[in-house]
């Protein structure tokens, strides 16, 4: 394939989406789509290759494996050391053993399988992973493990014939991605089956370029469209939205229009992108999409808080400086050097330096500073609490399992109230249960997780959610139930959903019954272990306090005011447990939090004795 200068310009788009995402640029929630684009761009430029050389006679798979190994592996080892070094002064040796795992993960191939059991991309704790972006090579070099095979053994009887068996593989996996959208979101995102669709996108664009070079004059058209797909997606998705399946057409179709138009002849999209600007970015794209994810995390270590405007400016540019030194003096030497390397020596010179990166990665916790305090490393182990269990905290079950005998966490008063919402409102429960002054209220704990107590509530990656809220109507009718108290992680339900809340407010009022809001609680920008491990020597022993974003408190006043409005008792929790833009993670020499929100015990006590309703010493001037 010749060089095609708007294709070093798409991956710029792809780059510069990924890390304006990453690093919280107002404007770009849905940027993760740039490593949709990267894999269409991937999969055509590995297919045009691998084509013109068969034709050519000149095709080895030794080969096309040399290229790729002198392609990711220098500056992924590059980036991999220099994370262990750095990220070693900063974790406590109890997180260090998973950084050390995913290092091996990712220098193994497999960082996709490891992350999709370990965690969600957009959980809170994800962010704080330096190798978690890791996963996509994984998949791409899995791809490659199969597609030049079969391009060999299929191109040998003609492209079309190829390009047949290519399109029956993507519908295969194009309707496994669309299943697994609401049945298994974390395999969908993270696996090559579900993601193998969006490669082989490209693979059929360069199969198919003498078609496409025949439609130049739907060049400018598809160029257009392209972009407009793409720059829709960046800016119109988030973390809510059901990825990849549907969703991730628009991007994947997006990409594939402007490598056709560019296919098909010059329009001003492709000119755009062939800019000095934007192929400068594209040259360099590998090493900065490599740096900028440790380099943010790294931020996020150091300061303690999510980025704020200068920070972000300041990540950018860090991320530009050390992708344009891996670009010179790792990743261009190796892809071009002065003189062949002998292949042999390629082979085995990745596989001896991978055993030595992964042998680092293993021992390399013995090198952390310090480890956490027993009290904190008690805190960060897993665990499930009494109130996150079935079937009062529903996951994947049927609101059918519920029952009001196991799920009555108080008695003795003569009115019952029901605790509904999310884990936000499971982790409450612990205060509820053991606070020292009696409730005027029998408490029902109906929670479900990621599921926010609003009727209309409908999620394609939470499919229990929509069955489970209305199944609270029920259970308010036939308990008896008096007072609903409502609680959820309101940062993340946004627009319409929020203002949806109003709607449930009236009817629950329409029902007969009082209707308390608990606001947003604390958050932090990392877990509570880690403010603490990070603050020794900066606080009193055994205290601790430190500022939430504030976005959170913003948040908090629109779900006051929506409330407020329709006819609901609003819960300031922020109120009551921060002051002056600081929140207390820490008391007596004990957690607060669980990890980066949810309350531990001692937290849930703290909460329900400050501002909850029903408890008789509650401050009453945190009730509105």
């Amino acid at each position: 394939m010749n060089y095609r200068a708007d294709i070093d310009g798409l991956r710029a788009v792809a780059v510069l989406s990924t890390l304006f995402f990453h690093a919280g640029v107002t404007g770009a929630s849905g940027g993760y789509v740039g490593v949709d684009v990267f894999f269409v761009i991937s999969g055509f430029v590995i297919t045009a290759g691998v084509v013109r050389e068969f034709e050519l006679s000149r095709f080895s798979i030794a080969a096309f494996y040399d290229r790729r190994i002198r392609r990711i592996f220098p500056a992924l080892i590059a980036v991999i050391g220099a994370s262990l070094v750095a990220f070693t002064a900063v974790m406590a040796v109890e997180d260090g053993r998973d950084f050390s795992r995913s290092a091996v993960a990712a220098m193994l191939s497999v960082s996709n399988i490891f992350f999709w059991k370990t965690s969600g991309y957009f959980d809170p704790a994800a962010g704080l992973r330096p190798l978690l972006h890791t996963w996509s090579l994984a998949v791409e070099e899995q791809f490659y493990l199969f597609i030049p095979l079969l391009l060999s053994l299929t191109l040998r009887r003609s492209r079309s014939f190829s390009a047949g068996c290519l399109v029956g593989i993507a519908l295969v996996s194009f309707a496994l991605s669309v299943y697994l959208t609401d049945r298994a979101p974390s395999a969908n995102f993270y696996s090559l089956p579900t993601r193998a669709w969006e490669l082989l996108i490209g693979c059929l664009l360069a199969l198919k370029s003498d078609s496409l070079a025949r439609l130049t004059n739907l060049a400018s058209w598809m160029g257009w469209s392209g972009l407009v797909l793409i720059v829709a997606s960046v800016v119109g998705y988030d973390g809510d939205t059901p990825f990849p399946g549907i969703a991730a057409v628009p991007p994947t179709l997006g990409a594939a229009l402007i490598i056709a138009s560019g296919t098909s002849g010059s329009s001003i999209v492709s000119k755009l992108l062939s800019t000095r600007l934007m192929v400068g970015i594209g040259a360099i794209s590998y090493s900065l999409y490599l740096v900028h994810w440790p380099v943010i995390v790294f931020a996020r270590f150091l300061t303690m808080r999510e980025p704020g405007p200068i920070a972000i400016a300041v990540i950018c540019a860090m991320s530009f400086a050390l992708a344009v030194l891996s670009w010179r003096f790792i990743e261009a030497p190796f892809r071009h050097p002065p003189k062949p390397f002998d292949r042999g020596n390629v082979f085995r010179g990745a596989g001896l330096i991978a055993v030595i990166v992964c042998g680092f990665a293993l021992v390399s916790t013995s090198f952390a500073p310090r480890s956490l305090a027993p009290s904190l490393v008690a805190s960060a182990v897993e665990h499930r609490p009494l109130a996150f269990q079935s079937p009062c905290f529903l996951e994947n079950e049927s609101a059918a399992t519920w029952r009001p005998e196991l799920c009555t966490r108080t008695s003795g008063a003569a009115e019952n109230a029901l605790l509904w919402g999310d884990s936000f409102a499971a982790h409450y429960v612990a205060g509820l249960m053991t606070t020292s002054e009696p409730l005027d209220v029998n408490i029902l704990q109906y929670t479900s997780a990621g599921c926010p107590p609003i009727l209309d509530f409908r999620s394609y990656a939470l499919p229990h959610c929509q069955a489970n809220n209305q199944n609270a109507l029920r259970i308010i009718k036939s308990s008896a139930i008096k007072h609903v108290v409502l609680s959820a992680r309101w940062d993340l339900v946004r627009g319409r959903r929020l203002a949806e809340m109003q709607a449930t407010i009236k009817t629950l009022i329409d029902l007969g019954v009082t209707v308390y809001v608990v606001g947003v609680s604390p958050q932090f920008a990392l877990e509570s272990r880690y403010l603490a491990y990070r603050r020794v020597g900066m606080a009193r022993p055994g205290e601790g306090s430190w500022s939430v974003a504030d976005e959170h408190y913003r948040r908090n006043e629109d779900v006051k005011r929506l409330a407020i409005a329709s006819g609901a008792k609003f819960i300031d929790v922020m109120a009551g447990l921060c002051s002056n833009g600081s929140c207390r993670y820490m008391h007596e020499g004990k957690l607060l939090y669980l990890d980066y929100g949810h309350f531990t015990a001692e937290g849930s006590t703290a909460a329900v004795d400050c501002c909850f309703p029903f408890v008789r010493h509650t401050r009453q001037g945190q009730i509105q």
